[in-house]
This record gives C-alpha cells, sequence and structure tokens, in this order.
C-alpha cells in the first residue's frame, strides 16, 4: 500500500472511530454498549441487527470469562485493525483489504469457532453417542432410488431417461442437474412432480422406487457427531445468556 493510500485509510479510520468512540463514551460502558455503537458507527440497522447485536456481546462476554481473549474492548480491536493495516511488514491476513467491520465480524467469528472446540474437546465418546442416537437424520445414508425423467416442451414430450441415486452417485448427479435431482431426493416411491425450466420447458420426475439407505456407522461419523453435538450445546448455552441478558 502506498504512503498517500495509507494515509487516506488512516484518516478515514480516524473518522470512523471519533464516531465509535463517543458513542462509547455516552453508553454505559458494558460490552453490549460498544457492539451497540459499532452496528451504529457501520450503519448496520436491518431487521435482524438487534438480535446479531446480542448474540455478538454475549459470545465476547463468554470468551472473556472462558479466557479466549481479554474482557472485548472496541479500542483495543481498533488499535490492532490500525496496526494491521497502517506499517506492519508483514500485515495479518486482511488487514489492507477488509474494513473495520468485516475486521470485527471475523473477530466475534474466531472466538465463536474457539468456544465451540473448547467445547468438542470436553466431550466424551458417549457424549457423541448419545447425539448420534438422538439425531440419526444427521446420519442418513442417502436412499436407493430409480427416477423417470421426462422433458417436455409446451405439450410434447422430447426425452425420457430413467436415473439411479445413490450415495455414490447423488453428489454427481446433484452437479449436473440440480433442479430435478433435488425436486426427485423429496419424492417417496410412486410419487411424482413437474418442475419448470423455463423457456416453456418443463421435467416430469417420477419415484419408480425407494429404498431406506439406512445410516453410516457411528465409528465413522463419531468426529462429525461429537461437533455437531458441541454446536448444539454451544447454541443452547448462547441462547441461555442471551436470555438472562435481556428478561
Amino acid at each position: 500500500m502506498t504512503s498517500k493510500a495509507l494515509a487516506a485509510a488512516a484518516a478515514a479510520l480516524v473518522v470512523f472511530l471519533g464516531g465509535l468512540l463517543s458513542g462509547c463514551a455516552a453508553g454505559q460502558g458494558t460490552v453490549a454498549d460498544a457492539v451497540e455503537t459499532l452496528y451504529a458507527s457501520a450503519s448496520v440497522s436491518d431487521v435482524e441487527a438487534a438480535t446479531r447485536q446480542a448474540r455478538d456481546a454475549a459470545i465476547l462476554e463468554w470468551g472473556a470469562e472462558e479466557q479466549v481473549i481479554e474482557p472485548f474492548s472496541a479500542t483495543a480491536l481498533q488499535s490492532a485493525y490500525a496496526a494491521d493495516a497502517d506499517g506492519a511488514d508483514e500485515p495479518r491476513y486482511g488487514a489492507q483489504t477488509l474494513s473495520f467491520w468485516n475486521y470485527y465480524t471475523e473477530f466475534v467469528d474466531t472466538v465463536t469457532q474457539h468456544l465451540r472446540d473448547g467445547i468438542r474437546r470436553q466431550l466424551t465418546e458417549a457424549d457423541a453417542r448419545a447425539y448420534y442416537d438422538a439425531h440419526p437424520e444427521d446420519f442418513a445414508v442417502q436412499d436407493s432410488m430409480t427416477v423417470r425423467i421426462t422433458e417436455w416442451e409446451g405439450t410434447r414430450a422430447v426425452g425420457a431417461s430413467e436415473l439411479d441415486i445413490d450415495a455414490d452417485t447423488v453428489r454427481m448427479l446433484q452437479e449436473a442437474d440440480d433442479l430435478a435431482i433435488s425436486a426427485a431426493l423429496a419424492l417417496r416411491a410412486g410419487e411424482q412432480v413437474t418442475v419448470d425450466r423455463g423457456d416453456g420447458r418443463q421435467a416430469l420426475i417420477e419415484c419408480l422406487t425407494r429404498e431406506s439407505g439406512g445410516t453410516y456407522p457411528f465409528d465413522d461419523v463419531m468426529q462429525a457427531a461429537a461437533v455437531r453435538a458441541a454446536s448444539d450445546i454451544f447454541e443452547s448455552e448462547l441462547r441461555g445468556r442471551i436470555a438472562a441478558a435481556h428478561p
């Protein structure tokens, strides 16, 4: 980055940080205040902003409790961003290309992942097994199906084919024709559906046969089960923290 570009970036950052700091000074100094002011300074005001603010604040407070991060400070994060974007010979990832807002959101994502990983490390094989047993749909093997797809242009059939869909072929078939295959996967044996391909073309999809694929053996998916269990625990704890902060 040229010195002129750096100067311009620094000037813009000063304006942004000035607004953020003045907003924080007016608040009560809590993490929630800092996050709310940051959202306002970044002009984030969509209908889900308040929900995301509450989630961010709870994550940052939780991260500090678990010593994943130091107690959150907008000014400290701003200083880190300015240092990364300004003078290092080897700036850390994204510092010269990310806005401060994106820098902040990546920071929250990183704290989130550390918290999930911490939960995952505490889980036992029995915990993973309990999740696996309670959520068989998460570990289902693709059913074996035979479907017939008839292509129509207006009122004229222009071609038909039969496809065998199973765990080995489903991804390849979806890459080739996601519209039709995704519709086929929702059908039971004997059912049919018509999908519109546009420009007067339709595809009639008939499910001729369907057999359950069962579930993957626990040993094959134990790590995936543990990750999903950790994510569930994380979200449950986070909901409780948000509820406690917003009774």
